[in-house]
């Protein structure tokens, strides 16, 4: 990997290191064999260095080495791909904590679909239609680890990693799969509600559901962080029952979905939001 100067500051095993290059910067090295027999401030062989990663700050360095040791250097390469892939192609982050997310999964499926194991996603289905472009990503990763290493991965395995791109797109740095799980269920079961309080038939396709999705993503967020909408007048709240009472109906029911389901209370400002956007949905 070039011709950069790397010195050795310590070993996480022989294939993962943590260097300083050029003027000092800390980073951290992977690639076959490439600290055996080197000791502290020894000049490191550039030519077998793999992947390159440059942590935020100094905690992240044990994470990032942790992570990366535990993982066949062969699938570091193709989670290093498909996050390069996924920033260009689908306009994801490209940042390391996605990066070693997807390698840490990757690695795991790959074990489970050679020893014939594997998970099912229940969940698929409604990934497919909430995020299809997330789950196109997660169909080309999975065609790459066939490409390139021959396992094929199960068809769930492509909502799982659509999962980690849903997850990238709206982390806060601390966010879990479970969470996003939680969130595309409850949006997913207010589309549910929206179709038969109004007797139709919603394509999922279409620009308006999309908006839709993206504004309850949004408020899904909203709550998640504890941010309560500025109260709006009554005046207002008023005027949005009595001109979308339809709307505002369906809205008092998602409202109850979301506490049930997620523990979310909304306000009445929430519950406008919802009101207007299910009208915009139905208009």
């Amino acid at each position: 990997m070039g011709s950069k100067d790397y010195r050795l500051v310590r070993h996480f095993n022989n294939n993962v290191v943590e260097a300083t290059e050029g003027a000092g910067r800390h980073v951290v090295l992977s690639g076959k064999g490439i600290g055996f027999g080197l000791h502290k401030g020894d000049a490191i062989d550039a030519d077998k260095v793999s992947l390159r990663y440059i942590p935020e700050n100094s905690s992240e360095i044990a994470r990032i080495s942790a992570t990366l040791a535990d993982i066949p250097d062969q699938v570091l390469v193709i989670a290093r791909y498909a996050t390069i892939l996924g920033r260009d192609e689908w306009g994801l982050s490209g940042k390391i904590s996605f990066e070693l997310a997807l390698a840490d999964h990757l690695a795991s499926a790959m074990r489970r679909a050679e020893q014939g194991y594997r998970i099912e996603l229940p969940i698929l289905s409604d990934l497919a239609q909430l995020y299809p472009r997330e789950v196109e990503f997660g169909r080309a990763v999975v065609e790459a680890v066939r490409a390139r290493t021959g396992v094929a991965l199960p068809k769930d395995e492509a909502g799982a990693i659509a999962l980690h791109a849903v997850n990238d797109q709206f982390s806060r740095g601390s966010e879990t799969l479970p969470a996003v799980v939680t969130m595309t269920r409850v949006i997913d079961a207010a589309l549910e509600i929206i179709a038969r309080r109004s007797g139709r038939t919603i394509d999922l396709s279409g620009a308006a559901p999309a908006r839709f999705i993206t504004h309850m993503r949004y408020l899904y967020r909203r709550l998640e962080d504890g941010v309560k909408s500025q109260p709006s007048p009554p005046a207002v709240i008023d005027a949005v029952k009595e001109s979308l009472a339809g709307s505002w109906e369906i809205a008092l029911e998602i409202a109850g979905l979301f506490e049930r389901e997620a523990g979310f209370r909304l306000g009445e400002s929430e519950t406008a939001y919802v009101t207007l956007h299910v009208g915009r949905l139905l208009s």
